[in-house]
């Protein structure tokens, strides 16, 4: 139980993984807050609402993000935990909102020199709002951080999820991170994790 480590030959195989799943959209996932989105192809005729994903736009929409976090996740966060991802990265903070701007879902991420050397990106919590789950929004936020991480330089995108978490780890694996590391009693509340990772050969723009 001491690790999952995968042997870093897979890294192509895994942002291929990612990049496939980007090309499932046809327009970039990330905007600016004052600019119009070009929303993903969700139809509505299946009975799915349009989803787009902005980059956060100040503290009410940070109020918002924060209770569905809240509420989703088992991992309790203080308010210091969401200002230090949101103050350090605002840009890697994303929120999903439905066409009427409802924010259903978040991503909080953080981009750093890791002591290997490499730039490490980061997730430090995804939810999306029980009643919009299973609609593929999990997927739009990561694949839109793991995006904006590669453009800023990431070598490695990282997380940290509960061993018993099936559906995050189905997840995540569908869009190419491997299980890295075992971590004994890594929670609070003494639940076991698993490190995730994927490898950004500086490839994925390039895709598009």
């Amino acid at each position: 139980r001491s690790n999952y480590h995968r042997p870093q030959k897979s890294a192509s195989c895994a942002t291929t993984t990612l990049a496939r799943h980007l090309t499932t959209f046809k327009a970039p996932l990330v905007f600016e807050e004052n600019k119009r989105p070009t929303t993903t192809d969700m139809a509505e005729a299946e009975g799915k609402p349009t989803i787009s994903v902005w980059t956060i736009a100040g503290e009410a929409e940070l109020r918002i993000l924060t209770a569905i976090i809240d509420k989703e996740l088992s991992e309790p966060y203080s308010l210091y935990t969401y200002r230090y991802f949101l103050q350090g990265w605002p840009e890697l903070t994303l929120v999903a909102k439905t066409e009427d701007g409802t924010i259903v879902g978040g991503i909080m991420c953080r981009l750093s020199r890791h002591k290997s050397g490499t730039n490490r990106g980061y997730i430090g919590m995804l939810a999306v709002a029980e009643t919009y789950r299973r609609m593929g929004i999990g997927g739009m936020l990561v694949t839109a951080a793991a995006k904006k991480m590669d453009d800023k330089g990431a070598d490695e995108v990282v997380l940290e999820t509960e061993v018993s978490n099936t559906g995050a780890l189905k997840l995540y694996q569908s869009l190419g991170f491997v299980r890295d590391k075992y971590l004994n009693k890594y929670y609070l509340g003494g639940q076991d994790a698993v490190r995730l990772k994927l490898w950004l050969p500086r490839s994925m723009s390039d895709t598009q």
